[in-house]
């Protein structure tokens, strides 16, 4: 068996640090180690109810992650204004950058008005978020909103974000990225979701009331009637939801290779609620290209129907676990002292200015044996892998 740098025993698996561990990316794996993002799930997390029935269909919201080549033409980069089609109207000019020539993103049209979200790292390192992308010819003008921001993709991922227009939460974190579902790796970060805010988000006389740290405001429509019309308090935008530790993967029968990945981030990391679905959908943000990808890999299909199949009733099952982390907030994320990196469900990320040397989660206890086993069996698997390669998070992007 080949070592990869590691010496394998029955319970132990050691780790030798060497110059042959990679830096951690921050492209690829982007934000601090104390990031929302970053931050597995503690052990004093306080579990309360999210009562979300499952969702009549799921689905990809697409976010579009690029990285700007100074050997890609320099296009223009208008303001629009529209959310519905004509998203290709110049509304005043914003910028000049590198944009590969072949990317086409369309307007919206009935029936189809996609969030669009984008980050882009630049030539100088900086990450410029933003959202409601919009390119409708090949080689011609982009359109998007003119309050984009440039973050520093090793930063914390919450100040100056507003990718995520609803929330103002980051386009950058929290994205399944590709290779991320198909990979045997886990999922080291925190997912993002987008649910029918109509039914369940809360809204209570002022703007103050829909939304929590870390996003920094709800919809502007929240306080429209028919809009918003949650009953629960606690259930509003910007929430972390996760599932409980003691949950085993094993008891829930999760059918497909993604919903077991979903299912394992969500109990680890959780899913922060980042926009309103419109309608009676749950939708996974992901990078371009997942869907696809998982598509091939797997056949399943990430866009399901109202008919019921594997991956339906596996999202409805993780959907029925979800609970809110409501002591999540800026000094205590994940439920916990958010200096304390050690008592989590899950490794933390390594800094990037050392090598990748994967640190193990002191926190095992208070998990059933098929929890724990099913965390150790992660950790592991994910170390030797991310070892060997890093290309999960240098996949084609």
């Amino acid at each position: 068996m080949k070592k990869l740098g590691c010496i394998y025993v029955p319970t132990l698996v050691i780790f030798a640090i060497t110059s042959a561990f990679p830096q951690r990316d921050p492209w690829f794996w982007p934000f601090a180690v104390n990031s929302i993002w970053n931050l597995a799930i503690h052990q004093n997390a306080q579990y309360i109810a999210a009562d979300i029935a499952p969702h009549a269909r799921y689905s990809v919201d697409v976010n579009y992650l690029l990285k700007e080549d100074s050997g890609d033409p320099q296009v223009n980069v208008y303001k629009n204004t529209s959310w519905g089609a004509g998203r290709c109207t110049n509304n005043g000019f914003l910028f000049s950058m590198h944009f590969p020539n072949y990317l086409v993103v369309p307007d919206a049209r009935q029936g189809s008005t996609p969030n669009n979200n984008l980050a882009f790292l630049m030539l100088n390192g900086m990450v410029r978020q933003n959202n409601v992308l919009a390119r409708c010819n090949a080689g011609g003008p982009v359109y998007m909103r003119s309050w984009y921001k440039d973050i520093d993709p090793k930063g914390d991922g919450v100040t100056n974000s507003v990718g995520q227009g609803a929330s103002g939460m980051s386009s950058l974190g929290g994205t399944i990225r590709k290779g991320e579902l198909v990979s045997d790796e886990p999922i080291r970060h925190a997912l993002k979701f987008t649910i029918w805010a109509d039914e369940y988000f809360y809204y209570q006389s002022n703007k103050s009331s829909c939304y929590r740290w870390p996003a920094r405001a709800c919809d502007s429509y929240a306080d429209q009637s028919g809009k918003y019309r949650g009953i629960n308090p606690k259930l509003v935008m910007g929430i972390l939801l996760a599932i409980k530790p003691e949950v085993s993967l094993s008891s829930q029968n999760i059918e497909t290779e993604p919903g077991k990945k979903i299912f394992a981030a969500m109990q680890t990391y959780g899913g922060y609620i980042v926009e309103d679905a419109a309608w009676d959908c749950w939708y996974f943000i992901t990078e371009k290209g997942v869907r696809e990808e998982v598509q091939n890999k797997y056949g399943v299909n990430l866009k399901t129907g109202t008919n019921d199949g594997p991956l339906k009733r596996d999202m409805d099952k993780i959907v029925k676990l979800l609970h809110i982390i409501d002591n999540n907030s800026a000094d205590n994320i994940g439920g916990g002292p958010t200096d304390d990196l050690d008592n989590r469900l899950a490794d933390q990320a390594p800094p990037f200015d050392q090598a990748t040397k994967l640190k193990p989660a002191a926190f095992r206890r208070n998990l059933s044996q098929s929890a724990k086993s099913q965390f150790e069996t992660y950790t592991l698997k994910g170390q030797r892998i991310y070892l060997k390669h890093n290309n999960a998070y240098r996949g084609a992007s």
